[in-house]
């Protein structure tokens, strides 16, 4: 309920950049790739800290992958919005894909990298799952929840940087 509200808020105000097809799985990616990185945080530590259960649990993997899986999609979401930049026409949409890959170049570059980092060290934790104490992937699981999170606030920043406002038409 909070993530269609969140999106319905940014419809209201009509600016292209933040439209329900755009903001919607930005929104929901966030909720999905954070939510994923903090359960598997919170249940490793639970696993290291109950000393029950061991990082190769079925499931535990399974998490790992997904969030793989969310980053790559939210990733591959984000970047085809730079798409028209290959268009001549001038639309609000490609001035802010030439502010993400302009003056916002380093900010999105870091967000891709925190995004990258964080989907390689899922996979990591995922393939090592057997060969790791619970302590280590505890551990792995909280740096990977924390690169994620702060990929995350750069994107959100970024999305609210990037927007191009409508101006009033001229008469």
């Amino acid at each position: 309920m909070g993530v269609a509200t969140s999106v319905m808020v940014y419809q209201v105000c009509r600016r292209p950049a933040w439209r329900g097809w755009i903001t919607a799985p930005k929104v929901l990616g966030t909720t999905v790739v954070l939510g994923l990185a903090s359960w598997l945080a919170a249940e490793s530590w639970s696993r290291f800290l109950d000393g029950s259960g061991s990082p190769t649990d079925q499931a535990s993997v399974c998490f790992k992958l997904a969030l793989v899986m969310a980053i790559a999609l939210k990733l591959g979401f984000e970047a085809a919005l730079l798409s028209p930049l290959r268009r001549s026409e001038h639309s609000p949409m490609r001035k802010s894909a030439r502010l993400i890959t302009g003056p916002l170049a380093r900010v999105w570059a870091l967000r891709c990298a925190c995004s990258v980092a964080g989907a390689s060290l899922g996979l990591i934790l995922a393939i090592l799952a057997q060969s790791m104490t619970p302590a280590i992937d505890a551990g792995f699981s909280t740096v990977l929840f924390v690169i994620l999170l702060g990929g995350e606030l750069l994107e959100r920043g970024f999305f609210f940087a990037s927007v191009v406002r409508l101006k009033m038409p001229r008469r």
